[in-house]
């Protein structure tokens, strides 16, 4: 990783977390170490690449992916359908604001940050037996240093 991902990754978390409230994952890489037996929103933020953009001499600029997860669990509630697609609108909601401000703010990164586009979601996966709703969003951040 490179100390401007490094940088990059390090502000998207904090970013999420200040935004959306909620706890940190303790794993996010692989989901199913984590316990999810209490009820609650956690997130967490995945490095997916980067990929080089042609834009001028003299500058190094990538496009660098990150995945972003939001959890919830509805450990305590029977929810029907409609309960489940309301956590989920709910969860989609947390990933707009979470757009909003990276780009209001460009993570706090305005010297290296160019751009930040493609914020994509995931459908919402349903894991039944934990009553839990994950739902995955990748981001690309364009970034540039001087070589």
């Amino acid at each position: 990783m490179t100390a401007i991902q490094a940088q990059i990754y390090t502000n998207l978390k904090a970013l999420v977390g200040t935004t959306t409230g909620y706890t940190v994952l303790t794993h996010s890489v692989n989901l199913s170490k984590n316990k999810f037996n209490v009820a609650g929103n956690r997130y967490g933020v995945i490095i997916r690449g980067a990929t080089e953009a042609q834009m001028s001499t003299k500058r190094l600029t990538h496009n660098y992916q990150f995945s972003v997860l939001l959890t919830n669990t509805y450990i305590s509630d029977n929810l029907n359908d409609d309960g489940i697609i309301t956590k989920q609108l709910a969860l989609l909601g947390q990933f707009e604001a979470i757009y909003k401000e990276a780009v209001n703010t460009k993570l706090g990164l305005s010297s290296i940050v160019m751009n930040i586009t493609g914020f994509n979601t995931s459908q919402p996966v349903v894991v039944e037996e934990d009553k839990l709703i994950i739902i995955e969003g990748l981001i690309t951040i364009q970034a540039y240093y001087s070589l």
